[in-house]
């Protein structure tokens, strides 16, 4: 995890990263965005920003995001790109 910006919260443990976000996998995976958030109480990588996930298999871009903290299962909420891997 790189970014210009963070601060984790005390209280709750949760990670926030802020300004040119860039998240790489074991597995590759790479996410780029504005801010996101991991929340320690789940585990759970999250941001409402708009964001990039370039894996082995796609690359997809849209806002609202949720991951298991591997970058192995996720969601993009209001997708806008989506080009497979072999295309890229």
């Amino acid at each position: 995890l790189t970014a210009k910006k963070g601060r984790v919260d005390d209280a709750t443990r949760d990670l926030y990263a802020i300004d040119s976000v860039i998240v790489v996998s074991d597995s590759g995976s790479t996410i780029t965005t504005d801010e996101l958030k991991w929340r320690n109480s789940d585990k759970k990588i999250v941001s409402d920003k708009f964001v990039t996930i370039i894996s082995t298999k796609e690359k997809i871009q849209g806002y609202g995001f949720e991951s298991d903290q591997h970058i192995q299962n996720y969601v993009i909420y209001n997708i806008t790109y989506v080009t497979k891997r072999d295309s890229l």
